[in-house]
């Protein structure tokens, strides 16, 4: 279902206050995370786990699509069509790592994998993971949750031929969660869900929904 652009705010795409928004965004990102990372590693964290999450592979080429998140969140920012589609997208992100941070430093969480250590290629792509993101703060999974917004707010931009890659890269990304050891399956569920919420729930000032249609297509309540 496409989301109609907003009434009245045409114009060329915002890029300033796109830029603006990425670094705020990305600012609260690290240092929630870091904090709360730093936090976890002076609590007893829990460990969640259900069966199925022990007979999950190790596939380290996942990690790829994994990071791939940290490039397509500031082009999602980019892609908003006018000021109040940014602001419904960033508000959202925000508010999504808010209630993560939240549970993280009240109910902090850990991992019940010990990653191995991979080979080349991928080694140093996590070795560059570790420096900043530990196996800690797991429920609700953050990287699903903002994954979700970011599949959300570009699909209306994603030529329909080429939609099918789209949604099967970003369920990759979400898989990839698993597969890295990063999450279990609780962590996946519980980051999903918070991600609907946030792209689907009640909004004030009128921003529910203000996301860019693709070019060349109608428009659906």
């Amino acid at each position: 279902m496409s989301h109609p652009q907003s009434a009245g705010s045409g114009g060329s795409p915002p890029v300033l206050a796109a830029t603006l928004w990425s670094a705020a965004v990305a600012l609260l990102f690290s240092g929630g995370y870091s904090l709360t990372n730093a936090h976890a590693a002076l609590a007893r964290p829990v460990r969640v786990a259900l069966p199925w999450d022990f007979a999950v592979p190790f596939w380290a080429w996942t990690i790829v699509p994994y990071l791939s998140l940290n490039l397509l969140l500031p082009m999602a920012l980019f892609a908003c069509p006018d000021r109040r589609a940014l602001a419904a997208l960033a508000w959202r992100a925000v508010a999504v790592m808010l209630v993560c941070f939240a549970v993280f430093w009240h109910w902090p969480t850990a991992s019940v994998h010990t990653l191995p250590q991979p080979g080349l290629p991928w080694r140093p792509f996590f070795d560059g993971l570790r420096a900043f993101e530990q196996p800690v703060n797991q429920i609700p999974s953050l990287h699903v949750a903002i994954g979700v917004l970011v599949w959300r707010a570009l699909l209306p931009v994603v030529p329909a031929r080429l939609r099918p890659l789209w949604h099967g890269w970003c369920a990759l990304m979400a898989v990839s969660t698993l597969t890295t050891w990063q999450h279990g399956l609780a962590d996946v569920l519980a980051g999903a869900t918070l991600g609907a919420l946030a792209w689907y729930g009640p909004w004030p000032l009128g921003m529910r929904g203000q996301h860019a249609t693709a070019p060349g297509s109608p428009s659906q309540p």
